[in-house]
C-alpha cells in the first residue's frame, strides 16, 4: 500500500450492518491492517462529513460491507463511487443475497457467510496485497455456524407453535359443532334466535386461542429482520400445565365440572378426540429439550454479528467484544490540552452531577464563561435554549454535543447535525468516557480498544421520550373512542342530564391541565416525588369525573344476560375525557416548546405513533362490535 497514505483501507457499510462491520474491523486491526472505521475515528465535536471525505482520501482502498441496506444507501454509494473515480480498488465483502451495482460486478468478492474467521482472513490477504486482487477467495457461502443452528431451531419452534395451536383450534372447533356449547352460549347470550352471533363468537373464540396468524420465524431470522432479544424472553410454547389443564376442564369428564355441564345440555367430549389432542401435545412437548440442545448458547457471536443494529441486547453484543479481548481504559488528556466551556441550563444540574467527574477522569477542565477554552460543550435536551446554542456555535472553534433527552433540532441549528455527537441519553458513563476517550487516544490501537463502548449516533433515531408517547397513544385511543361512541348511545339511550355531564367534562379539563405539567416535570429528569405528586394530582379528576356520572344498573332479569358494558354514565365519562385527548394532543403536536420552560427551548422531536394509532382503532372497533353484540337493546 502507498507510504503516503494513511490508511490501507476505508470500510464502507451500513448502519443496519453495524455489528458485522465492528467486529469485521476489529479482526482486521487485530491482523495489523491500518483500516479507517468511521465510530473509532470520528471524533466528537468534529464534522463528521468532512472526516469522511479525509478518510476516504487518505485510503489506499475502499472495503464495501454490501448489503442489501448498503447498495440502497446514497452515502454508501457515494463512499465508492469515490473510490473508483479516484482509481482506487474497492473489494466486496459480500452480506447475504445482495445484488451489486453494475460498477461493482467485476470487484473482488469476500462472502462473510460460512467461516467469518476465513472470510476476513482473505479480505486480509486482498487489502494486504493490492497486486493480486484478482486471486482475492469469494470464500464460503453456507450460513455461519450459529446462524445456521439458531434457523433449525426456530424451524422446530415453528412447527411446535403450528401444531398446538392447530390442536387447541381443533378442540374449540370440535366442542361448537358438537352444538353442546353452542347452546349453551345461545342460552348465556339470550339470542336463541340469532344463530349467526354464535359463528361469529366462535371464530373469535378460535382466533383468540389460536392467535393472531404469524409468518415462520425462520425467514425473518435469515433476512436479518428477527428481533433477537426475544430470544432470551421467548418462552417455550403453550405445551404445558396450562393446555393439559384447559383440555381436561373443557372435556366435561369430571364430575364437578359435568354436574355444571349437564343442567345446560352440554355433552362431554368425544374420548377418541381427547386421545388424539393428548398424542399431540405430547409430540410438541418433546420438542422442548429438542430445540434446547440444537439453539447456540447465547450470546452468539455468530448471531451477533449476523443481526442488524438495535436487534440484539446490548449486553449480548458487550459480552462477545470483551470475551474477544476488546476493551481498555482510555487515556487521560495532558495537562491543558483539554479546556471545556459548559453551556447548559438550570435544570440541567441532575445531569451534570454524573458527567463532570467523567470529564475530571478523562484529564479534562471545566473552565469559566469569561475565560478562554477551546471546546463548548452543550447539553442537549428539549429545554437547551437555541439562543445559548447558536451562540457557542459562533464563539467556539470546537462544539461537543451532549444529547442528555431526546430534542429537537430546528433549521437555524442544523449545523449540529454535522458534528460528531455524544449519546448520553442513557446515562451510560462507560459510553461517554470511551467518546471523550476518542480525543485523546495516540493511535488507531487505542481506538480500538475502546470499540466495546463506542455506538453510533443518529439523530433521526431519536425519537420523542417514550413515557410522552405512550400518554399520547393512549389520549389518542380515549379520543377515538369519544367520536366512535355517541352514535352508539343515540342508537341506544339518549344523551341527558347536561348537569352531570359538565361537571364530568369540568374534571376531565382539570385533569388535562394537571397531566400537562405531570409531562413537564417529568421530562428530561428522573421520575421524582414532585412528578409523582403532579400525576396523583391529575388522576384525582379523572377518577371524579367517573364518579360524576357513573351508573351501573343491573337488568331485572339476570338469567340469560350480562350487565350493561357502556351505560350512559361511561359514555359521559368518555366525552369528558374527549377533552383531555385534544387538548393534550394539540399542545404536544403544534406546541412542543410548550412542554418546556419558555419558547426558546428546542422542544421534543416529532411525534411518530402512527402504528400504535392503528392498533388502538381496531381495538376500539372490536371493543364497539362486542358492545353492540352483548348489551341488550
Amino acid at each position: 500500500w502507498s507510504s503516503t497514505m494513511a490508511w490501507q483501507a476505508f470500510l464502507s457499510y451500513s448502519r443496519q450492518q453495524y455489528y458485522l462491520a465492528e467486529a469485521l474491523a476489529l479482526k482486521l486491526q487485530a491482523a495489523d491492517i491500518s483500516l479507517w472505521f468511521d465510530v473509532q475515528q470520528l471524533e466528537p465535536g468534529t464534522d463528521w462529513q468532512q472526516d469522511i471525505a479525509d478518510g476516504l482520501a487518505q485510503s489506499s482502498a475502499v472495503v464495501l460491507l454490501a448489503s442489501p441496506e448498503a447498495v440502497r444507501s446514497p452515502y454508501v454509494e457515494r463512499e465508492w463511487r469515490a473510490a473508483i473515480d479516484a482509481g482506487k480498488p474497492v473489494l466486496v465483502a459480500r452480506c447475504g443475497r445482495t445484488r451489486l451495482p453494475r460498477e461493482l460486478r467485476n470487484a473482488p468478492i469476500i462472502d462473510m457467510g460460512g467461516d467469518f474467521t476465513a472470510a476476513a482472513s482473505a479480505l486480509k490477504t486482498a487489502i494486504a496485497n493490492p497486486n493480486r486482487l484478482a486471486e482475492a477467495s469469494r470464500g464460503s457461502k453456507r450460513l455461519p455456524p450459529g446462524v445456521a443452528r439458531m434457523a433449525l431451531a426456530l424451524t422446530l419452534r415453528d412447527v411446535q407453535n403450528i401444531l398446538v395451536r392447530l390442536l387447541i383450534s381443533l378442540a374449540i372447533l370440535s366442542l361448537i359443532f358438537y352444538g353442546s356449547l353452542a347452546r349453551y352460549l345461545m342460552f348465556a347470550l339470550n339470542m336463541q334466535d340469532n344463530p349467526f352471533w354464535i359463528i361469529i363468537l366462535a371464530v373469535a373464540a378460535v382466533v383468540l386461542v389460536a392467535g393472531k396468524p404469524e409468518p415462520l420465524r425462520m425467514p425473518s431470522f435469515l433476512r436479518h429482520q428477527f428481533d433477537y432479544g426475544f430470544l432470551t424472553r421467548m418462552p417455550m410454547i403453550s405445551s404445558g400445565i396450562l393446555v393439559w389443564l384447559w383440555l381436561i376442564i373443557a372435556s366435561g369428564w369430571i364430575d364437578f365440572v359435568r354436574q355444571f355441564f349437564d343442567p345446560r345440555g352440554i355433552l362431554p367430549a368425544s374420548p377418541a378426540l381427547l386421545v388424539f389432542i393428548a398424542l399431540g401435545l405430547v409430540l410438541a412437548w418433546l420438542i422442548n429439550p429438542l430445540y434446547r440442545r440444537i439453539a447456540p448458547a447465547h450470546p452468539n457471536a455468530d448471531i451477533v454479528r449476523w443481526a442488524t443494529l438495535g436487534r440484539v441486547p446490548a449486553q449480548w453484543r458487550t459480552q462477545v467484544l470483551r470475551a474477544q479481548g476488546h476493551t481498555v481504559s482510555p487515556k487521560r488528556a495532558a495537562n491543558g490540552s483539554l479546556n471545556l466551556h459548559i453551556v447548559s441550563e438550570a435544570d440541567d444540574q441532575d445531569v451534570l452531577k454524573p458527567l463532570l467527574p467523567i470529564i475530571e477522569q478523562i484529564g479534562g477542565a471545566i473552565v469559566a464563561d469569561d475565560q478562554p477554552a477551546d471546546t463548548a460543550l452543550i447539553i442537549l435536551n428539549h429545554n437547551t435554549s437555541r439562543r445559548r446554542v447558536l451562540a457557542a456555535l459562533s464563539q467556539h472553534q470546537r462544539v461537543l454535543g451532549v444529547l442528555t433527552a431526546r430534542c429537537n433540532l430546528p433549521k437555524e441549528l442544523m449545523a449540529l447535525t454535522r458534528l460528531q455527537l455524544i449519546d448520553f441519553s442513557d446515562r451510560d458513563a462507560e459510553a461517554l468516557y470511551a467518546q471523550l476517550g476518542l480525543m485523546t487516544a495516540q493511535d488507531d490501537r487505542e481506538r480500538s480498544g475502546l470499540q466495546t463502548y463506542l455506538d453510533p449516533v443518529s439523530l433521526r433515531r431519536l425519537p420523542a421520550p417514550a413515557m410522552v408517547a405512550y400518554l399520547t397513544v393512549v389520549l389518542l385511543a380515549l379520543a377515538l373512542v369519544c367520536l366512535l361512541l355517541p352514535p352508539v348511545l343515540l342508537l341506544n339511550q339518549p344523551l341527558d342530564d347536561g348537569v352531570r355531564l359538565g361537571v364530568a367534562a369540568g374534571f376531565g379539563l382539570l385533569g388535562c391541565v394537571l397531566l400537562l405539567a405531570f409531562v413537564q416535570a417529568q421530562r428530561g429528569r428522573a421520575l421524582g416525588g414532585r412528578a409523582l405528586f403532579i400525576g396523583g394530582l391529575a388522576c384525582l379528576p379523572l377518577v371524579l369525573a367517573i364518579g360524576a356520572r357513573l351508573e351501573l344498573p343491573l337488568p331485572p332479569n339476570l338469567p340469560g344476560t350480562l350487565i350493561e358494558i357502556f351505560p350512559r354514565g361511561w359514555g359521559h365519562t368518555l366525552v369528558s375525557a374527549a377533552l383531555l385527548a385534544a387538548a393534550t394532543l394539540s399542545l404536544l403536536a403544534l406546541a412542543p416548546h410548550m412542554l418546556a420552560r419558555t419558547r426558546d427551548a428546542l422542544g421534543m422531536p416529532a411525534l411518530s405513533f402512527l402504528p400504535q394509532f392503528a392498533q388502538a382503532l381496531v381495538v376500539i372497533v372490536v371493543l364497539h362490535l362486542l358492545a353492540l353484540t352483548l348489551v341488550p337493546p
